[in-house]
């Protein structure tokens, strides 16, 4: 007996042996200083992940990752131009890390799904928003002082005193009511961040859209949602819209939303179910009556610089824009280009103080998956012109259309 739980032990031992730490370059053939989240298959490394990783520098130190759903290795990676960088990876137990994307569902504000990174920050509009007829249809942003996680906070403080609030507007106190507001809105800067981008009947910051002839098929709110991937340094949102009737066909919207620690732009994936015809698939940015100079159109991006929704108190701008990069990823099998048109297009007449869109055009669409960007920064945290921002556009598309190379040694 004491024989056999020596050869076990052996065993044990030997087995142990073969999962060798893997070694991984990522080259940055780039002018530009690179960093982003890198995926690694776990499949061409030399042991089972799926009972854990670490990843060390080349100092040795241990660097936050992340294993995916879908069986992809996430590093935060940092590289110089023209330069490389490797990581060990080996089995075990990866520290606890502090996260840098998050987010959640929350039933308290009408189902809103908000989310955040270290640099910007989402909101989606839920089903109960739709139930009580509020016309809400694009995509809302949060912006923040800092890297701090915060959008859970705003939305404690915003709830901390509504019943107080309530009961003060039923008594008629609608000054002590309002300054309560005042004191708790996250819809004001009291130092940390806020809501200050003005969605309403609009496709807001990048929301997409179908065209058929002259008319925009605006998006509602989603009617089912899973959060796929929840950080450290990637959160991924699946949400699924009811049918609707487009013409003759009844179409079912889906998207994928996939945002990275340290990056202003959020990637989304979006496909359409019952199209029996090509039409037109648009992604939209609102342009405000308040400023429709700040934009700035390019072959496969436009910027925008948003006055806010209260431009001659908040004083700063919440830069937006859509990228269309070359090479996008998962449209590459259908061998298309990836916009046709990038163009603004005013509305008839001003609509509560939004003037029109700044649109980025695919034709020919018959409901594949097509992916573009959104992005979003703000003047008060890391930018502090328009024209910065065109340049951050700028060099964002470029990195997409040369991403980083991952080598196994």
């Amino acid at each position: 007996m004491r024989k056999l739980v020596v050869i076990l032990c052996l065993l044990t031992f030997w087995g142990s042996g073969l999962a060798q730490p893997c070694v991984v370059s990522i080259t940055n053939p780039t002018d530009l200083q690179r960093q982003e989240v890198v995926g690694v298959d776990t499949a061409q490394l030399n042991f089972d992940a799926s009972h854990g990783v670490v990843v060390r520098d080349a100092f040795g130190i241990e660097r936050p990752s992340q294993l995916t759903q879908n069986g992809e290795l996430l590093i935060d990676v940092h590289v110089r131009p023209h330069s490389q960088t490797t990581f060990t990876i080996q089995p075990g137990q990866a520290a606890p890390f502090k996260p840098y994307v998050w987010g959640r569902y929350y039933p308290e504000r009408a189902d809103d799904i908000s989310f955040e990174n270290d640099r910007t920050g989402f909101r989606i509009y839920g089903p109960e928003t739709q139930r009580r007829g509020e016309k809400s249809f694009g995509i809302d942003l949060w912006v923040k002082h800092s890297s701090e996680l915060l959008v859970d906070s705003l939305y404690r403080l915003e709830f901390s005193r509504h019943q107080e609030i309530e009961a003060l507007r039923k008594l008629s106190k609608l000054q002590e009511a309002d300054s309560l507001v005042t004191l708790t809105s996250y819809h004001l800067d009291h130092g940390a961040g806020m809501d200050g981008y003005g969605v309403g009947a609009t496709l807001g910051c990048g929301t997409p859209a179908l065209i058929v002839g002259d008319s925009i098929y605006h998006p509602w709110c989603y009617e089912t949602y899973e959060i796929v991937e929840n950080g450290p340094l990637r959160f991924a949102l699946r949400l699924d819209f009811a049918p609707v009737r487009i013409g003759k066909d009844k179409v079912t919207e889906h998207r994928l939303m996939v945002l990275d620690k340290g990056s202003n732009f959020c990637r989304m994936t979006v496909w359409y179910e019952g199209l029996s015809h090509p039409v037109s698939l648009a992604a939209g940015l609102t342009i405000r009556t308040a400023d429709t100079e700040s934009l700035l159109i390019a072959d496969n991006y436009v910027c925008y610089a948003d006055p806010t929704i209260d431009p001659a108190r908040h004083n700063c701008q919440i830069f937006t824009a859509l990228a269309f990069p070359d090479c996008s990823g998962i449209e590459d099998r259908y061998k298309r280009k990836t916009v046709d048109v990038t163009c603004y297009r005013p509305f008839p007449k001003p609509l509560g103080g939004n003037a029109g869109y700044a649109l980025g055009i695919k034709g020919g669409y018959i409901g594949e998956p097509y992916s573009y960007y959104i992005g979003m920064a703000w003047s008060e945290l890391d930018v502090r012109s328009l024209g910065e921002w065109h340049l951050r556009t700028q060099h964002f598309v470029q990195m997409q259309k040369v991403p980083l190379e991952v080598l196994f040694k």
